[in-house]
């Protein structure tokens, strides 16, 4: 492992320097060591040596490496507050990638993946959870395939519209990719996210047909077409056979992807390059109508890119160039450099492709529909073609036209965060936004722009603006830029920020993405039957992600909120309207906080017998913790459920999987728990108001909610330890205990009779024959 700052992340001399300057670190700081939650020092420093061992010293980042693996634009200078990782780790193939997966799993650490980290703005490559480990798939770069036939490429993660666009040149594919204004990032990446491109085929993640996808146990698993072997359909077509599920994988840490189809648009014979300025701020919700009007109707096929006047100014040049004075430019000023530049207030640009003859009809409709409908403004169209009736190259047409909009990714937009410096000597530059999903209704966007200039006006910065126009809606980016180093601007823009998610949440209106500090923030919008969509995601993550550490990090970032709604659920769990796959659930995920399934089925033989005794040493420190007895407590109640469940219960596979694990933590921590003394606490079985016990032993923070806690059976034993018992039966350790265990959950999965329990159920009778007191005590001895 290595502490020294990565280099030669980009092969292209200029997109290094600007990775290189973005990614300085902190002047004001070092980074300080930050662990991941619930992971020892020990264990840490063992799986660090397990992750050098399986991707490479040279590609595992600790201590100051760690500068390239934050948000460069971090608003929080407490270190409780920014968000940092504890290490980073780059594979450079799916074999590494599974090597790293496992390693995670065993020692239960979170993992923040991506592909580049170039979502700047929303965070970067900073984790959502402190303490997580970057892992960066920049290595995994190779572009697979580029099909000029049917239009699509496919790609790792590490591949940047840069590369992509340099490969077609190579190789004269006669293909144009869709690239967004800054060229060093992911294709995977930005696609995965709902980033925005320009030209025929802008909504990216519209674009995808056909993924690979590595599962948090290693599994890989292919979408659609390409999920059948040799499919020649595999990434030209989304119709598929039963649920389409590249979705989940957007915007999600349900698995990683690990190549992607990316369908591109063809070489056109011409391109017209189109723009169209209004004078006044106001004419914003004219040009929303028309515009709108014209991409629902198919007069302009593609995306419309709507700019104001601030971000017009932005990539020209400093504010400082402009105007000395303190606070927003002056509406006077905007109108004198208005003038000066020849340029509207409002500024809409869109390209329209295909052949000249029919480009030139296009451009007379639209100017016909302009005419009527908003005639104080001014239309321009410039033809470019290729030469001697060829396909148009793409490197022909001037930057002042071309760039994004044929495909030639650049850092075009790169000066932009220059803005706000004052000084170059102490700023460091940087911006944000906030973008949310407004209706394509002019009325509505004037709405919004009035509403948050103000705040801007508050906040002391200028209100730069852009958005995508779509056939029904606007993706609106009000964007900010500022200077990092400066603690009374960080200030401004935290509340700009807030205030304008204020308005937003009043009027309904959802954002497309969010910073790593907003995601709950922003998730909570989904506030439909009392957050029902955020439920039914958190069942998919259950049954998806096995690190119990992912499970950890949500109910500490919002213990008070999340878990009080589900502790009431569950204490409510004999209503008639209460479902018992829910309530099995609820206990998995609680009894997942403190345990890691992948740790007990490698005890139970799944990754070979050298695994075992590794991992019963893991649960024989486990087996002393609080964490533990609650686990077991809940695994306790799941079988309590589904022991007791009614013919007309219909079980899920996941209550399978929850009683299976539950078999595995209940009967492996028998077979580990020390001795104890003294007389017996609490039967398994019994009642408990988890509303009172709260989160004692879920985390290592637990406040007591109430004062009853204190006298809660349940309490007790598991802050202080005891014995256990089971419909009045006491519970010893030891493997004879633990094989009675085992034979009760086998007998029970054998009775419900569905999905895989016949398959559980016979390995814990194979751990019931195979395991013993003699495996543990050379576990120990090994020690």
């Amino acid at each position: 492992m290595t502490s020294s700052l990565p280099k030669d992340t980009y092969s292209d001399s200029a997109y290094e320097k600007a990775h290189q300057d973005t990614f300085a670190p902190p002047k004001s700081r070092a980074i300080k060591p930050v662990l991941p939650s619930g992971v020892s020092q020990v264990d840490f420093d063992k799986a660090l040596e397990d992750f050098t061992s399986a991707v490479g010293k040279g590609n595992v980042f600790v201590k100051q490496a760690l500068a390239h693996y934050i948000d460069p634009y971090e608003l929080h200078e407490d270190e409780s507050k920014g968000k940092v990782p504890s290490a980073a780790i780059c594979p450079a193939s799916v074999d590494e990638l599974s090597r790293v997966l496992q390693i995670a799993n065993t020692y239960g650490i979170p993992l923040w993946t991506f592909s580049r980290g170039k979502n700047l703005g929303y965070g970067g490559p900073a984790p959502r959870l402190n303490g997580s480990v970057a892992l960066d798939l920049h290595r995994m770069n190779r572009i697979l395939e580029v099909n000029d036939e049917h239009a699509y490429a496919v790609v790792e993660p590490g591949v940047t519209f840069s590369d992509l666009y340099e490969y077609c040149v190579k190789h004269k594919k006669k293909v144009w990719p869709s690239t967004p204004s800054l060229g060093w990032g992911s294709v995977v990446g930005n696609s995965l996210d709902r980033g925005t491109g320009f030209g025929s085929l802008s909504n990216q993640h519209q674009c995808i047909s056909g993924l690979e996808v590595m599962l948090a146990d290693g599994e890989l698993v292919r979408t659609g077409q390409f999920g059948i072997t040799n499919s020649p359909s595999a990434f030209i077509s989304k119709f598929t056979f039963g649920p389409s599920i590249e979705g989940l994988f957007l915007q999600s840490n349900l698995g990683i992807v690990t190549k992607l189809g990316m369908w591109m648009m063809p070489q056109p014979p011409a391109y017209m390059a189109c723009s169209f300025s209004m004078p006044e701020n106001e004419d914003v919700e004219v040009m929303v109508d028309v515009f709108g009007e014209m991409r629902r109707n198919g007069m302009i096929p593609n995306v419309v890119w709507m700019v104001n006047l601030i971000e017009s100014l932005c990539v020209r040049g400093r504010r400082r160039d402009l105007w000395k004075g303190e606070g927003p430019i002056p509406e006077w000023r905007l109108k004198e450099l208005q003038k000066e530049l020849g340029t509207g207030f409002w500024t809409a640009r869109w390209g329209l492709y295909g052949p000249a003859k029919t480009l030139e009809t296009q451009l007379a409709d639209i100017r016909e529909h302009l005419r009527k409908r908003a005639p104080t403004g001014t239309l321009c169209g410039t033809l470019y073609s290729g030469e001697n009736g060829n396909l148009l190259e793409a490197k022909s047409v001037p930057t002042e036209h071309g760039l994004m909009w044929v495909g030639v990714p650049s850092l075009f937009s790169l000066p932009l965060m220059d803005w706000a410096i004052v000084n170059d000597a102490t700023g460091k530059p940087a911006h944000g936004d906030y973008a949310p999903i407004i209706p394509s209704s002019g009325k509505k966007v004037l709405d919004w722009v009035q509403q948050c200039k103000p705040l801007y006006q508050q906040a002391g910065v200028d209100f730069m603006a852009d958005f995508f126009m779509h056939e029904r809606h606007v993706i609106f980016t009000s964007m900010y830029a500022f200077d990092q180093q400066d603690a009374e601007q960080r200030k401004g823009i935290e509340s700009l920020h807030y205030g304008m998610h204020d308005i937003a949440t009043a009027k309904g209106y959802g954002m497309y993405r969010a910073h790593v500090h907003h995601m709950d923030m922003i998730a909570e919008l989904n506030d439909f039957n009392n957050g029902a969509y955020r439920r039914f995601v958190e069942k998919l993550k259950a049954s998806a992600i096995q690190n119990p550490a992912w499970f950890l990090q949500y109910y500490e970032v919002k213990p008070l909120i999340d878990m009080e709604m589900g502790l009431t659920r569950v204490a409510n769990e004999k209503a008639s309207n209460f479902d018992i796959n829910h309530a099995v659930s609820w206990h998995a995920s609680c009894m997942s906080m403190r345990t890691g399934p992948f740790l007990f089925e490698a005890a139970a033989g799944r990754f070979g017998p050298e695994a075992i005794s590794q991992a019963l040493r893991e649960i024989t420190d486990w087996a002393i913790t609080a964490g533990a007895r609650r686990s077991c407590i809940h695994a306790a109640q799941i079988f309590k459920l589904l022991f007791h469940r009614k013919v007309s219960d219909m079980i899920s596979f996941q209550s399978i999987v929850s009683l299976f694990h539950a078999g595995l933590v209940l009967g492996l921590y028998i077979f580990a728990m020390p001795d104890v003394e003294g007389q017996d606490d609490i039967d398994l079985f019994d009642d408990v108001d988890w509303v009172a016990l709260g989160t004692t032993g879920l985390t290592d923070s637990s406040e007591l909610r109430t004062s009853t806690v204190h006298t809660l059976p349940a309490a007790r034993i598991i802050r202080d330890g005891g014995n256990f018992t089971i419909s009045g039966l006491p519970l010893r350790n030891g493997h004879s205990q633990a094989r009675k265990c085992w034979l009760q959950f086998a007998s029970l999965m054998l009775g419900l009779g569905r999905w895989k329990s016949r398959i559980f159920s016979r390995i814990l009778h194979v751990m019931c024959d195979n395991l013993s007191d003699v495996d543990l005590g050379d576990s120990l001895d090994e020690e």
